[in-house]
């Protein structure tokens, strides 16, 4: 008993010599991932886009980020990587498992996949054409895209009532939300350039999937390009 009552006494102590040591009231926790929060839903409506875009003003639009990413310099998103020490992480990459589920609605809603497979059947009936994106980039820039965006503006200006929509796509690397906001910034740059050629912008609205509904399902650069799009859907 005498030994027990030693022992509690010396714990006592112990604990008052901590909780009174220089520095101890300084000490913090942290929750990992408190401040990661997700930018954007599961896409974005091309009907908030079309409102939002029909005065144009000629600069991109706020991403609502305070990092530096609000206006990039020659086409490329900077602020953050979108790789992970250089790989791609495994929670983010995706998988042949999953694909068919990226490329269906989310809502599985049977009448809203309909109506995007008539929209993109219009679009080719049309002669309307997607144009691609260099890896991390969203400017048009090269020959094929310019020719492609040429045509479409064309065929726009010829049919005033047809409405344009083009969604913003992106490869697997990166995170969610990064490519959120890359396919966002793919979307905007393609709908800008058609508008400079003379197209209405109220013709145009624009929606970000990002890398949620790839159309190739394998890991390797030439797959990744058919990913890295501006995809045009149209209803007439």
């Amino acid at each position: 008993m005498k030994y027990r009552g030693a022992s509690q006494l010396m714990m006592s102590g112990m604990a008052m010599v901590l909780l009174a040591a220089p520095g101890c009231s300084n000490m913090k926790w942290f929750q990992s991932g408190s401040d990661d929060q997700s930018m954007s839903q599961e896409g974005r409506s091309g009907s908030e886009y079309a409102k939002r875009d029909s005065a144009r003003d000629g600069q991109y639009p706020s991403l609502g980020r305070e990092d530096g990413m609000s206006e990039p310099e020659g086409g490329k998103l900077r602020g953050f990587s979108p790789l992970v020490n250089g790989q791609i992480s495994g929670e983010e990459r995706l998988s042949r498992s999953n694909i068919g589920n990226m490329l269906m609605p989310v809502d599985r809603d049977e009448k809203w996949y309909a109506e995007i497979r008539r929209e993109e059947a219009a679009a080719m009936e049309a002669g309307l054409k997607d144009v691609f994106y260099g890896y991390d980039r969203y400017s048009v820039s090269d020959n094929d895209g310019v020719v492609s965006l040429t045509t479409n503006a064309d065929w726009l200006k010829e049919n005033p009532k047809a409405l344009l929509k083009i969604s913003g796509h992106c490869d697997e690397r990166g995170t969610h939300d990064y490519n959120l906001v890359l396919g966002e910034k793919r979307a905007k740059a393609a709908k800008s350039f058609l508008v400079d050629l003379g197209v209405n912008a109220k013709q145009v609205a624009i929606v970000s999937y990002g890398k949620d509904r790839p159309f190739c399902a394998d890991h390797d650069e030439a797959c990744h390009q058919q990913n890295r799009r501006g995809h045009m859907l149209l209803r007439k």
